[in-house]
């Protein structure tokens, strides 16, 4: 598997989760395609979610005819929920996704456990990241 293939098994995943809390089109992806021609545009008022992707090490595992790689990364969904609104929908909406992400499996995918970490000093949003590590092969 490429690590383009298990970017995209991940975000079908993340686009499989459901919550009252957020809605789907409050997910912005890394580079997504312009709606309508406009850019994503975070609501005011809701929690919404950025998810991006850190690359990581290809690492030689093994040899053979030829030699088998793995490939490591790293999953980040920020969620942000407008400041002064409280913070424990964040925080349950992090926690399922945390749930809902993490041990994941498919092909050459493995996705390990999650951590939510909340995000302090933001002036105009609270913030909770949740970070999943990833390998492929």
């Amino acid at each position: 598997m490429r690590d383009i293939d298990a970017k995209r098994e991940i975000r079908k995943l993340i686009e499989t989760f459901t919550s009252k809390a957020i809605k789907k089109e409050h997910f912005q992806f890394q580079n997504q395609p312009l709606e309508g021609g406009k850019p994503f545009t975070p609501p005011h008022n809701e929690i919404w979610a950025q998810v991006s992707f850190g690359g990581g090490d290809k690492r030689i595992v093994g040899l053979a005819d030829k030699p088998c790689t793995r490939t490591t990364g790293m999953l980040f969904i920020q969620l942000f929920a407008p400041r002064n609104t409280g913070t424990d929908s964040a925080l349950i909406v992090a926690e399922k996704l945390a749930e809902h992400v993490q041990f994941y499996r498919i092909g050459g995918l493995e996705l390990q456990a999650s951590s939510v970490i909340e995000v302090p000093n933001n002036p105009d949003f609270y913030q909770v990241n949740v970070h999943t590590p990833y390998t492929v092969n």
